[in-house]
């Protein structure tokens, strides 16, 4: 209604206002700024993880994996607050089939952070098993098992704050408690416990895949050596002790025995 009153000619200029016009106003602004908003979030994210691991095949499987959690957080809310299912679980709500154009936003920034927190331990601890032993597997399976309880524990604890919000009488309380809540157990439960390992798995070896193309030996790139350069040996240039020929020890009288 906002956007058809301003559309209206007008002798002079016209200002409209109102609570349609504010929800205009607001839903334009945002839509304005969201394309920057993600392109930062996505960049930032990116130059993080690229920093920790060196691996652009990591990074994007991050990247993806934490949008797939947020639209089934998204698709959640709708099903509960725009559809009314569950609304006697959360101790009923008027329904009015639209979400606060705030709440996505709100959402989308504390739980895009908050997954790639816990992604962030995950990959710390598969990169420095992969470093120890050079095994997709192994080191999948050993940083799984090092960081589960970690960040499994942090989720609960969370989802526990948040979802005490669901028990306010404010249905903007109980979307944003609601919404957090949901997202940090997707996350930890099903995509950092089942989705992660999986991809991962299935990648396999261009998991570790780093820009040029570098060799990867135990999870650390091959120094490149510069052409003309003479090549090092690793054999160290004295022997060693263990290795040394013993020292002659006195002579003894013929006849003696040591």
């Amino acid at each position: 209604m906002a956007l058809a009153v301003r559309a209206l000619p007008a002798p002079g200029p016209v200002l409209v206002g109102g609570p349609g016009a504010v929800l205009a106003d607001m839903h334009q602004l945002i839509a304005d700024r969201l394309w920057q908003a993600c392109s930062l979030i996505v960049a930032a994210m990116t130059v993080l993880v690229l920093a920790l691991t060196r691996r652009p095949v990591l990074a994007l499987k991050a990247l993806m994996l934490n949008a797939l959690s947020l639209s089934a957080t998204f698709g959640a809310l709708v099903f509960v607050f725009q559809d009314g299912h569950f609304a006697g679980l959360l101790g009923g709500f008027m329904m009015t089939g639209t979400t606060d154009i705030q709440l996505p936003v709100l959402i989308f920034s504390i739980a895009f952070g908050l997954s790639m927190d816990y992604e962030v331990f995950l990959l710390a601890r598969i990169c420095e098993e992969y470093r120890r032993v050079p095994s997709t597997a192994h080191a999948v399976v050993a940083g799984l098992h090092r960081t589960a309880g970690l960040f499994t524990w942090a989720a609960v604890i969370f989802a526990t704050v948040m979802a005490t919000l669901a028990t306010s009488d404010l249905v903007l309380l109980k979307v944003i408690g609601v919404g957090l809540a949901l997202a940090v157990v997707l996350d930890a439960a099903v995509i950092r416990g089942l989705l992660v390992p999986a991809v991962m798995a299935v990648a396999g070896r261009a998991n570790w895949w780093t820009f040029g193309g570098t060799a990867v030996e135990g999870g650390v790139p091959a120094r490149r050596v510069p052409r003309g350069a003479p090549a090092r040996t690793t054999a160290p240039r004295f022997p060693s002790a263990r290795h040394a020929a013993p020292a002659p020890g006195p002579e003894l009288p013929k006849g003696e025995r040591p």
